[in-house]
């Protein structure tokens, strides 16, 4: 099967919008990937903060520290910190320095003032090998921030397609637990009757099945098994829709994100994580290596979750059809924090997946402004969800889904952009984010295009 890319140029009065359509892939060899780690994406995030986040409201934000710590660097630090075991190292490095951030013995003034002269060089070590990089706004808060290890960058995974995909804690509005890492992937994952990521926050995802149906359900993850080091789970789930924390309780509470346990806690009121889950156990459980698996979609051939939907079953979706944050509606925050809740005209870079008019896998990139300057007639608008619907209504598409677009959105075909990410550095020159999560179509044939 040879794989087929055209770019579709539509006008909208001075404004232009380009929208690139791939198809010729299989849902069997379209598989989910997390890029190799790379530590330019620590540098790269700070980079974005400093010009993209912080400006927004610089009186707002103070001083962020992103980090990942360093296998060959051990740092002496207790795991368990109050009610909290932590199975990750880096958050409970996080833990640790924002709690002496908290009690003054780590501050900032026009540098970082460390009073342990251990921990000053500890940090400077990281540094020097680029596993720590700063943001600063103009606010007098300091906050120190985990990054993925997941973290790298699309353009270095090989494959004849690869896609940004899922939706990723980035914005500190994100990050309010002690369990959450900047670019954690979240939302339903399967491939191959395998499950990547479990489903979280009531959102559509898009589902192909072995017997060659594909379909748009909403699911649940209280219809897996979740299972710990092979021991299937029995408790309560909580979920950051329902609140911040988990009730009160004498459990025993096992903190999940993705497929790893991160942390056991006891007495309840247990931050719950953005990316994840708390399950409340009354029988206790010795996590060991803590590789959560999740039963109950062998039959499924492929499926995402990211959301909103475009087409349902040949039916365009014209509105939000599930929930996202807003702070005017709803008390407790839930990712991502940060969306355009307006569905009609909020304009920007959007990537899409589902099945076309013959009902066979389609991907759309409709390419976004860039950030740095955008001049009408000459580089792309961007497409608001509504006019990304409507493209696919014209199309006569089955089941269309989005996925993470803005300044993630990307469609390399054998390793190369046909349109331009909206991300720019002041040159104007691309600027691509770091993602955690990609589809990867590997098999290699003739891609035209036209």
């Amino acid at each position: 099967m040879n794989m087929v890319s055209t770019i579709v140029t539509k006008r909208d009065g001075w404004e232009i919008q380009r929208v690139q359509k791939v198809e010729g892939f299989t849902w069997e060899e379209l598989r989910p990937q997390a890029p190799p780690f790379d530590s330019r994406a620590i540098g790269e995030i700070a980079r974005l903060y400093q010009v993209t986040i912080i400006p927004k409201n610089p009186g707002k934000f103070g001083w962020f520290v992103f980090f990942r710590l360093d296998e060959d660097l051990p740092f002496p630090l207790a795991m368990t910190q109050g009610e909290i075991t932590f199975l990750d190292p880096n958050l409970a490095f996080a833990s640790y320095v924002n709690g002496l951030v908290s009690r003054g013995e780590i501050a900032i003034n026009d540098r970082l003032v460390v009073n342990d002269p251990v921990l000053r060089e500890y940090l400077d070590r990281l540094a020097t090998k680029g596993l720590l990089s700063i943001a600063k706004g103009t606010a007098a808060s300091l906050r120190f921030i985990p990054i993925s290890d997941e973290l790298g960058f699309a353009s270095s995974v090989e494959g004849a397609l690869v896609v940004n995909s899922h939706f990723f804690l980035m914005d500190s509005s994100d990050l309010d637990s002690p369990f959450c890492t900047l670019g954690s992937p979240y939302g339903l994952s399967v491939h191959q009757g395998l499950v990547g990521l479990p489903p979280l926050n009531e959102r559509p995802a898009l589902f192909a099945s072995k017997a060659g149906e594909a379909w748009i359900e909403v699911p649940k993850l209280s219809d897996l098994t979740i299972e710990v080091d092979g021991i299937p789970l029995k408790g309560t789930i909580h979920t950051r829709r329902e609140g911040r924390s988990t009730p009160p309780s004498d459990n025993q509470e096992i903190v999940i994100v993705g497929r790893k346990v991160v942390g056991v806690a006891t007495g309840g009121k247990t931050p719950i994580p953005m990316a994840g889950f708390v399950v409340s156990c009354k029988e206790a459980i010795e996590p060991g290596k803590g590789i959560v698996t999740y039963k109950g979609y062998e039959d499924i051939l492929f499926a995402i979750q990211v959301g909103p939907s475009m087409m349902n079953d040949g039916e365009i979706i014209d509105s939000f059809d599930c929930f996202f944050y807003d702070p005017k509606c709803n008390d407790t925050a839930f990712p991502p924090t940060v969306y355009p809740l307006d569905f009609n005209t909020g304009r920007a870079a959007r990537i899409a997946l589902g099945t076309n008019n013959e009902g066979k896998p389609i991907l759309l990139w409709a390419e976004g402004a860039s950030k740095v300057r955008h001049v009408p007639g000459a580089g792309s608008s961007g497409a608001s969800l509504l006019e990304l619907a409507r493209f696919c209504e014209e199309e006569g598409y089955g089941n269309i889904v989005n996925l993470d677009g803005g300044g993630s959105a990307q469609i390399l075909i054998d390793g190369k952009r046909q349109l331009k990410i909206s991300d720019r550095h002041p040159s104007d020159e691309e600027a691509e984010r770091p993602v955690p999560r990609v589809l990867v179509y590997t098999t290699r044939g003739s891609t035209s295009a036209s």
